[in-house]
Order: C-alpha cells, then sequence, then structure tokens
C-alpha cells in the first residue's frame, strides 16, 4: 500500500513557473532531456545536462565538420551542439535563478520530509532541481525511486493536458491510480518500498516537469 503523499496545487509562484515553461528543448518523441541543477548544504551549484541520446564529447569545430561530412540536416547538428554546451554545465537558469528557486521552497521542502518521513531528516545532505522534458511517446517504466531520494516532488508544468503519475499497488502495476496532470501541480511522497510509480507523456505533445528532490549519500546505505 502506497503511503501518505501530498499534492499542492499552484504551487509554484508566477516568475518561477514561467521560467520553467519558457525553457526550450529539442527532445525527440521517443527520448528524454534534463537540465540538472544540485545545491550542496555548503552553497555550491553544480549544473549539468543529461539526455536519453547521450551527449556529445567533441568540439564545436569537430561537430560542424560531422554534420557536413555526413550530411546531416541543420537541425540535428544544432542539436549536437546544444548538448555539448550543456555537457559543458550551461542551462538556461542562471545560479542566482537556482539559488531563488532553492530559497523560496526550501522550508516547504523541509516541512513536508519532516511531515511525511521525519526518521530521514538527519540524512538529507543536498537539493535536486531538474527539469524533465520526455518526449511525446516516451514511457518511464514502474519503479519505487532509490533509496537516496528523500522526499521526490513532481510538478507538472507544461503543456495544459498531458498525463500525469500513475501510482501502483505492486511492481506489476496493480489497481494503477493517477495523479491527475494539472499545469503547476506539485505531488510530494517520500519513497519506501511500496511506492510503485510510472509516468509517460500522452502521445500528443511533450511532457515538461520541475523534479525537486531532497536527496542524501547516506540512507540507502543505512
Amino acid at each position: 500500500m502506497w503511503p501518505r503523499y501530498v499534492v499542492s496545487d499552484n504551487f509554484l509562484n508566477k516568475k518561477h513557473f514561467d521560467s520553467i515553461k519558457d525553457i526550450k528543448f529539442d527532445t525527440q518523441p521517443n527520448d528524454w532531456d534534463i537540465y540538472k541543477h544540485k545545491i550542496y548544504n555548503d552553497g555550491k551549484i553544480e549544473i549539468g545536462f543529461q539526455s536519453s541520446t547521450g551527449v556529445s564529447s567533441y568540439t564545436e569545430k569537430d561537430i560542424r565538420g560531422y554534420g557536413a561530412k555526413n550530411r546531416l540536416p541543420k537541425e540535428v547538428t544544432e542539436k549536437m551542439l546544444r548538448q555539448h554546451q550543456h555537457k559543458e554545465g550551461n542551462s538556461p537558469l542562471s545560479e542566482e535563478d537556482i539559488k531563488d528557486i532553492h530559497n523560496t521552497y526550501h522550508d516547504q521542502m523541509i516541512n513536508w520530509l519532516k511531515e511525511l518521513a521525519p526518521e530521514k531528516l538527519e540524512y538529507y545532505w543536498y537539493t535536486e532541481l531538474n527539469v524533465v522534458n520526455n518526449g511525446k511517446n516516451h514511457i518511464f517504466p514502474i519503479h519505487s525511486d532509490s533509496r537516496d531520494k528523500l522526499l521526490s516532488v513532481v510538478i507538472y508544468i507544461a503543456p495544459e493536458i498531458n498525463e500525469g503519475t500513475t501510482l501502483y499497488e505492486d511492481k506489476s502495476g496493480k489497481n494503477p491510480k493517477q495523479i491527475e496532470w494539472v499545469p503547476n501541480r506539485a505531488f510530494v511522497f517520500s519513497r519506501n518500498d511500496n511506492t510503485w510509480h510510472s509516468y509517460k507523456a500522452d502521445g500528443k505533445n511533450n511532457r515538461l516537469t520541475l523534479v525537486y528532490n531532497l536527496r542524501s549519500d547516506k540512507y540507502w546505505k543505512k
């Protein structure tokens, strides 16, 4: 049986919601792309990019040469260049943007962790802000989340209509229940061995979310 969870509507303020919604991706129908941001307790920030298609380790000149040699469409070459830039640590969100989001909602996240799993609080190490774009045909299989995730928060961003997060009684997918997609709705839970869930886009549009996690490097070892 699923543990207690929280659904909170109109979670992000307008400035933050719009800044996430306006981020541009080139995600293909069966793929996913993620802008990754980590904020540690000591204030250190790490920024990266991850894609189901992988990212290039070549220079910009190498990428343009490869595109020309293989007669790749211009849009394919440009996406490879953007992925290369992302690998170097670029993000549409500046460090100031990331700090602003973190400072605005951190107390609420900690309060939710205290409410849902107070025994995990001492293991908190860093916050993860992932802007996730799933292609319209992408399906993420049933899973329960890794043990180093202390609090998982999925905030639906865009479009207006899509698929939410589906909860299950067990790994086989018994008794599905969906947390309906509503833009700016936050779905909040603390994982355990029963938090089986999956998500997918609706086959019509890409699915944009902000995944806001409190994580640890220790809890999974205990």
